[in-house]
């Protein structure tokens, strides 16, 4: 090769240039510390005496140690920031001035806030007139991890309402004790409550007590105008402890779950699918001792529920109650009415109360009530007020498969096993379909096919 074109191709070579730019301006991300305490605050210093200034002043990541004490404070979070207490010190909402709002401790104004280690709520009994609340998380924002804090004493504790984009971040409510949220004011007596829109949302590990309405209720009400409703959906309520309180109620939520919890003594229904449920999961529950004055243990029906100026209505469809405990309700374990589509498989219940037997369909295991195309099966349904499986003259389609129901009607001592209303041309002159169950007694040959 001739030295010329040695030359030639040496300098068709690309020559990589290594690019010099400017660096952006970094900086290391600050701990800041609030103590009410301080003779003044130090911003040079990262160290402030209350919890607003430190969030005024500090940047996105920061993170805020507050020393323990007594911050009379509404703060507003504006920005990612960690904010946590050490030896748990109270945030105690103050009057915000505004007419029709309540006060909120931590008002939350950003994706991915963290609050936890706090005592938040109203202590000193110097309220604001139109009450507080704990923590406000907003709509437009998502990614809050609200953790291990006492939130009490409002009138309701959490406002949880996200974005409700694909992109929302996952929001955790965990490790929380959330109790006697009965303050006077609007939506009073709820642990979480949530009606603007919700997505990616984990309840997981809290302590619920004391409330008089529900511990945990998501309810997007809809427009009766435009026919939609605020997204809810992908929620996992989870692993909670919830005690001598009021349990959890859903209205137009869908893909979403609520598995083994323990819901003990409830006021109410322990768990309540109010209409518009779609892809809802009750899986693994322990009921004990729920809804004493009347209520039942898992109520699925749709309703006509009036919340401000909209309405909520529609039936619960497609959803699973799954491997559940329910023990001594006070009016029937599992209640299904007005609703298609549903599977409830697998699920005990034991000694429904019947505290009021003046319905055919109360005091029972299991009862569909205008219930259409559901499953139910392989349940073990015992020792009743009343009728173990109920099945009223308006449920059809139905196919009940593979339970045992044994030894009911233990008040009302002419009830059965198994008991079917309809008419129709399924198995023995109903409207529905039985395979393969166990049982007793029953108000017409051939429900029962393995007699006990």
């Amino acid at each position: 090769m001739s030295t010329s074109l040695r030359v030639q191709r040496k300098s068709q070579r690309r020559r990589f240039t290594p690019l010099v730019e400017q660096m952006e301006d970094r900086r290391l991300l600050a701990v800041w510390t609030v103590d009410d305490s301080f003779a003044s605050s130090n911003l040079a210093q990262h160290r402030t005496q209350t919890i607003q200034a430190a969030v005024d002043a500090a940047h996105a990541g920061d993170t805020i140690n507050v020393r323990a004490g007594t911050y009379e404070e509404d703060v507003v979070v504006n920005k990612r920031l960690t904010i946590q207490g050490n030896n748990r010190p109270t945030v105690d909402p103050v009057d915000d001035g505004v007419a029709g709002v309540p006060a909120y401790g931590f008002n939350l104004q950003a994706n991915d806030i963290v609050i936890k280690n706090f005592r938040i709520g109203e202590f000193d009994g110097t309220t604001d007139p139109d009450g507080s609340v704990g923590i406000n998380a907003a709509a437009a924002f998502s990614g809050y991890k609200i953790q291990n804090n006492l939130i009490a004493q409002n009138v309701f504790g959490i406002y949880l309402n996200t974005s409700t984009s694909n992109a929302a971040h996952i929001t955790q409510v965990t490790g929380n004790t959330i109790r006697d949220n009965n303050v006077p004011g609007a939506a009073s007596g709820n642990g979480i409550y949530s009606d603007q829109g919700a997505r990616n949302i984990k309840i997981t590990g809290n302590r619920f007590f004391g409330h008089n309405n529900d511990d945990v209720i998501f309810v997007a009400p809809t427009n009766p105008v435009s026919g939609t409703s605020p997204l809810q959906i992908d929620i996992a309520v989870k692993n909670n402890k919830l005690l001598s309180s009021s349990g959890v109620f859903f209205v137009n939520v869908q893909r979403s779950q609520i598995s083994f919890n323990e819901i003990r003594n409830s006021n109410f229904n322990a768990i309540e699918l109010a209409g518009g449920n779609n892809g809802i999961t009750i899986r693994g529950n322990t009921l004990k001792n729920v809804g004493t004055q009347g209520f039942n243990g898992i109520y699925v029906y749709s309703r006509e529920l009036a919340v401000g100026d909209f309405i909520t209505n529609g039936p619960n469809t497609n959803n699973e109650i799954v491997n559940n405990t329910v023990t001594n309700a006070g009016l029937t374990g599992i209640r299904i009415r007005d609703s298609q589509f549903n599977t409830v498989r697998g699920n005990t219940v034991l000694r429904s109360k019947g505290f009021d037997l003046s319905n055919p369909a109360w005091g029972n295991g299991i009862t569909l009530q205008g219930a259409d195309n559901n499953t139910v099966q392989s349940n073990v349904v015992k020792q009743n007020a009343r009728h173990g499986i109920y099945v009223d003259a308006d449920s059809n389609g139905n196919l009940i498969k593979s339970n045992v129901s044994l030894n009911n009607a233990r008040v009302d001592i002419s009830a059965f096993d198994y008991d079917d209303e309809s008419t129709g041309g399924g198995t023995a002159g109903t409207a529905n379909t039985y395979n393969n169950n166990t049982g007793h007694t029953q108000n017409r040959a051939g429900l029962i096919k393995f007699k006990a």
